[in-house]
């Protein structure tokens, strides 16, 4: 499914400036090499783990372990003439957590403004979805999250963690195809196929 996202960026525009001195600098930068996950039996069963992590639900082996966010501001970059914040989660450096990874947002916005919200999602229990003759699935799968007012989407999966270039395309105000609708409020959750 395809839905325009520009509405839902109107609200970016208002949101409040990035005071300064808000957030530290970040010390490591780490690799984003992802890759886009097309198959579409893998697809699948990550919609149902990325849910699971968007709406920071537990399960019983432990695998889902969520940790507040610490910003920290990675750098400024453009796409199309537009200018975007990229932030990094410092607490991911931690082991065996799951959670929102990197972020970005326009340029002079503080990292939980209330604005549209686009993350790179680290979800550790998708390697469990894969079944016998499945293709390998990565240690981590890293799904781009769009997080409006009333609902989050899942545009996308990833095999690393994808490029900040990647993720601010969804932020351009075009149509976006989307894997996952989540209603925040009743946190019903659709799967549409795969894109």
């Amino acid at each position: 499914m395809r839905v325009a996202l520009a509405a839902a960026l109107l609200i970016a525009a208002a949101a409040p400036a990035l005071a300064d001195g808000a957030a530290p600098q970040c010390v490591i930068d780490p690799a984003r090499p992802g890759k886009r996950i097309t198959d579409q039996r893998q697809l699948i069963g990550f919609g149902i783990t990325a849910s699971r992590v968007a709406l920071h639900e537990t399960d019983k082996q432990g695998v889902l372990v969520y940790a507040e966010p610490q910003w920290c501001k990675e750098g400024e970059f453009s796409v199309e003439g537009q200018h975007f914040m990229l932030w990094h989660n410092m607490s991911m450096s931690e082991p065996n957590l799951s959670g929102p990874y990197d972020r970005i947002t326009r340029a002079d916005h503080e990292p939980d403004d209330g604005s549209t919200m686009i993350y790179a999602l680290a979800d550790r229990l998708a390697q469990t979805t894969r079944r016998d003759g499945d293709p390998p699935a990565p240690a981590i799968v890293y799904h781009i999250m769009l997080q409006l007012k009333d609902e989050i989407w899942i545009v996308g999966s990833y095999d690393q963690p994808p490029p900040p270039e990647e993720m601010a395309r969804f932020a351009l105000g075009r149509s976006v195809p989307i894997n996952v609708r989540i209603d925040k409020k009743t946190k019903k959750t659709t799967l549409y196929a795969p894109t």
